[in-house]
């Protein structure tokens, strides 16, 4: 479902300097897997997953989601295939403060054209379903760090993905709420999502059907039976 083949990312930096985030990356992800890869910060984690979502381009190598090529198709085709078949958690909450709960659950419905009654009932559902459904005429700083991932987990699966890609799902979060996000990606990838989730918290990689580090720039598949 997911293929990355030899794929560097690098950088140049105003003093000359280039940087390598990326480099060399193969990777295979099956329907329905749950894969967890694990780095410190700066391992260049982040990249790869924007690299996955479209929202960075490769300096080498190729992306494909279901055989599709991310060069083969225009941008306006890219953010299409995106809001229709990739779902993101992104590290920061990234909620706009202007708009509700439930507004900020509805916002990459905008291209979408199910009427406005089922588009609600969807978001209204979603937030029942991470527990925010009293708060979901609320606005996100009335709402405590944990809460905030919740609705960010609503809105990424607003438009019903079939891959769901989670930037530190579980950071700056209390022990509980943790245990509590990561009860509700297993859910959601037991519904069939596939999920792929990066993360400096090597625990988290108990939960995968197969893990992987990245370090500098590299990324290389974990033995399971480690954690």
């Amino acid at each position: 479902m997911i293929s990355l083949i030899d794929v560097t990312k690098q950088y140049n930096l105003d003093n000359g300097t280039i940087v390598t985030a990326v480099e060399n990356a193969n990777l295979d992800v099956q329907r329905g897997e749950f894969i967890v890869i694990v780095g410190r910060s700066g391992a260049g984690k982040t990249t790869l997953l924007n690299l996955v979502a479209g929202l960075a381009k490769p300096s080498s190598g190729k992306v494909l989601i279901e055989n599709v090529s991310f060069e083969d198709i225009n941008d306006r085709q890219l953010s299409l295939l995106r809001n229709q078949k990739i779902g993101f958690i992104f590290q920061l909450p990234s909620l706009l403060p202007s708009l509700t709960v439930l507004e900020n659950v509805l916002l990459p419905t905008i291209l979408h054209t199910s009427t406005k009654e089922r588009k609600d009932a969807r978001a209204e559902c979603l937030l029942r379903t991470v527990g925010l459904s009293e708060k979901m005429h609320t606005y996100p700083r009335q709402l405590s760090a944990g809460e905030q991932k919740r609705v960010v987990v609503a809105r990424s699966l607003i438009n019903q993905p079939e891959i769901l890609l989670a930037d530190e799902p579980t950071s700056n979060l209390d022990e509980q709420t943790e245990k509590d996000i990561m009860t509700l990606l297993k859910d959601i990838n037991s519904s069939g999502t596939t999920l792929l989730v990066v993360t400096h918290d090597m625990a988290l990689a108990q939960h995968a059907s197969r893990a992987f580090r990245m370090k500098n720039g590299f990324l290389e598949e974990l033995e399971i039976n480690v954690f």
